[in-house]
């Protein structure tokens, strides 16, 4: 067996725990979308892929210093709030749509769920206030 470096055991657990999640959320997604009565599919957004996620953690890191009122103002155009980074890393409908269907838990059933509002982080609040 390979002796790993500290550092590659970490990278290695940490790829391990956002696969995990991505296999999750992306569960969960397909579940919503089976359940829904109307609607067009035609519009379905595609699953997300890992490297979506891992841009995902990292704009979610980065929100933490740099916080603002709403999750809206990160992509927003005004002049008191522009920050092109944000609609140059991913786009603001993609961000919410990853974040809707984030989700850390096993379900056995399909819950109800809702969009989070802009200002309101909901059950994700512990999680990116840790």
């Amino acid at each position: 067996m390979q002796n790993l470096l500290p550092i590659q055991s970490s990278l290695s657990f940490f790829r391990q725990v956002f696969q995990i999640i991505l296999t999750k959320r992306n569960r969960y997604f397909h579940q919503y979308m089976s359940s829904r009565t109307t609607g067009s599919t035609s519009a379905k957004p595609s699953d997300i892929t890992i490297e979506e996620k891992y841009t995902f953690f990292g704009l979610v890191i980065q929100m933490g210093h740099d916080q603002r009122h709403s999750l809206k103002d990160y992509w927003s155009r005004k002049e008191q709030y522009c920050t092109p980074f944000y609609s140059n890393v991913m786009a603001r409908d993609r961000f919410f749509h990853i974040l809707r269907f984030f989700i850390l838990k096993t379900m056995t059933t399909l819950q109800t769920m809702t969009a989070p509002t802009t200002t309101d982080f909901g059950k994700y609040e512990r999680f990116l206030t840790y």
